[in-house]
């Protein structure tokens, strides 16, 4: 599974080879969010995500930001997944944001960092 950054970047995930089947976890890719943001308001995010096995397989999308905590996407429709964010006024600079996806035997994908710059 390989997952893409959304800088070009590719990072790949390992995967397990168990007798004559290879596990291969889930992956995940940012495909629309800000590369700049400037508050208040609500910053949005759509993943797709996707596993080997299948749709059904897939357990949870979810992404961490700067403050530590995770937070669930919520599907939208087959393989894509939407967050949003209420954004207060804040500190202008960098903020990282961290997706992966999660299957149902608990094998994650390889984690994707999209930086957002508030303005």
């Amino acid at each position: 599974a390989v997952a893409s950054a959304p800088d070009g970047g590719r990072s790949e995930a390992l995967s397990t080879v168990v007798g004559e089947r290879e596990f291969l976890p889930a992956s995940v890719e940012v495909g629309v969010g800000p590369m700049t943001f400037t508050p208040p308001g609500i910053l949005r995010f759509e993943v797709m995500a996707s596993d080997p096995d299948g749709p059904n397989d897939l357990l949870k999308v979810q992404v961490g930001a700067g403050s530590g905590q995770l937070f669930n996407l919520t599907a939208q429709r087959e393989g894509f997944y939407t967050v949003g964010f209420d954004i207060p006024e804040v500190e202008p600079g960098p903020e990282v944001f961290t997706f992966f996806a999660t299957d149902r035997a608990g094998d994650e994908s390889a984690p994707v960092e999209f930086i957002v710059t508030f303005e």
